[in-house]
């Protein structure tokens, strides 16, 4: 067994002992720890790009403090995930689901508006990309942009974010924890 697959294996058993609603993304954890020594605001509004099933919004709600959490996600060509995304959502006066893509979505919002953008859609290089350019004006200053999955099964989405980060000189800012990257603005 190759490294990869050890860790895939270690994954997937940690998801089975330890439920997710006490499984911690490191992005959102650094976010707790912000708000922790009032560095952020305990009513922020976050915004996930990717919704999928709302299992991450959930484990959001459930270690910070958001006054909105709002997921976008267009569901094209899923619309049994969507229902379920929709009812889990329902639950929970703070969460908004946006049914559209990223491109379309970031047109409601005003720049400097948002506190954090948490980016887990479109894996591919490009889209990712155009995600971190679209949504970085739309975070206040002091806020946080980052994303998931920034390990080495995502080569697209590391490639993304260091260009991006290289080509907008802020490689000093750039962190990264486990599986998430962030830039706090």
């Amino acid at each position: 067994m190759n490294e990869l697959e050890l860790r895939n294996k270690i994954g997937k058993l940690i998801k089975e002992i330890i439920p997710i609603k006490y499984q911690i993304r490191p992005m959102t954890s650094h976010v707790k720890k912000l708000q922790t020594i009032g560095e952020l605001s305990k009513d922020i509004t976050f915004v996930e790009i990717g919704a999928d099933v709302c299992k991450n919004a959930q484990n959001i709600i459930q270690h910070i403090d958001v006054k909105k959490l709002i997921l976008i996600d267009p569901y094209i060509d899923d619309e049994e995930r969507y229902k379920l995304a929709k009812n889990n959502a329902n639950f929970f006066s703070c969460m908004t689901l946006i049914r559209q893509t990223s491109k379309d979505a970031v047109k409601s919002f005003q720049d400097n508006s948002v506190d954090v953008v948490y980016i887990d859609g479109n894996h591919k290089y490009d889209y990712v990309k155009e995600d971190i350019s679209l949504w970085f004006p739309k975070v206040k200053k002091d806020g946080i942009i980052g994303g998931h999955d920034f390990r080495g099964h995502a080569l697209d989405v590391i490639l993304a974010v260091t260009d991006y980060v290289n080509e907008n000189n802020l490689r000093h800012k750039l962190q990264s924890g486990g599986v998430d990257w962030w830039i706090r603005k």
